[in-house]
């Protein structure tokens, strides 16, 4: 699996395993590239840049994942790739929405006008919420999230917690973190101590629960 995170401005690749409690478990060998974009290039560029790491993860058949807060940062993202996939930017593929996200967007839904003077206009001047693209699909049990891990075709997915300290981007993760083809996206702050941090360091190995 390949990361990619917002932060400072430089490039690294390394190799790391993840450990099983199991120890018999482990990767043998998984590649990781992290592109660091701090946001002294500003906003925009680390859009961009995010975006790009995207397109070529769908493109090799892959599936991304964003470990995300529910509040903020996670309804950011939404209306940035529902942008990006209407206008063919990058292939319109499933977005799966995990966790407290989807209750969290709710409530941007309900009361646009605290939204910003860009997305008042499209709510109500041009009738398109992006926040109820058929784009976004809810995830709701344990039988859904295997059967997006399983599938062979290529998503995005949007899951708390947001630094995998516990939630379904943890599930997700260790599903997926196998697979060269598949990004995961760090686009928050990991503190110190919890499982996004130890893979921001490059672990060789961190330990996963069963």
């Amino acid at each position: 699996m390949r990361v990619w995170e917002i932060r400072e401005g430089r490039d690294r690749e390394m190799d790391y395993r993840m450990g099983m409690r199991d120890k018999s478990e482990k990767m043998e060998k998984a590649e990781r590239e992290a592109y660091e974009c701090g946001y002294e290039d500003g906003y925009e560029k680390a859009m961009e840049e995010m975006m790009k790491t995207i397109y070529k993860t769908l493109k090799r058949g892959g599936k991304v994942l964003v470990p995300v807060f529910a509040v903020g940062r996670a309804q950011e993202l939404m209306v940035v790739l529902e942008e990006y996939m209407r206008h063919g930017m990058i292939d319109e593929v499933p977005i799966y929405i995990d966790g407290m996200i989807w209750e969290a967007t709710a409530i941007h839904t309900a009361r646009p006008e605290y939204l910003s003077k860009d997305l008042r206009d499209q709510i109500f001047h041009m009738g398109r919420n992006p926040f109820i693209s058929d784009m976004f699909n809810k995830v709701q049990n344990l039988d859904q999230r295997k059967d997006i891990v399983e599938s062979n075709s290529p998503a995005i997915i949007l899951s708390t917690s947001g630094m995998l300290t516990g939630g379904n981007s943890v599930e997700y993760f260790k599903w997926l973190c196998e697979d060269d083809r598949n990004t995961l996206i760090f686009v928050g702050y990991q503190s110190e101590g919890s499982l996004g941090r130890r893979i921001q360091k490059g672990w060789k190995e961190v330990p996963l629960e069963e």
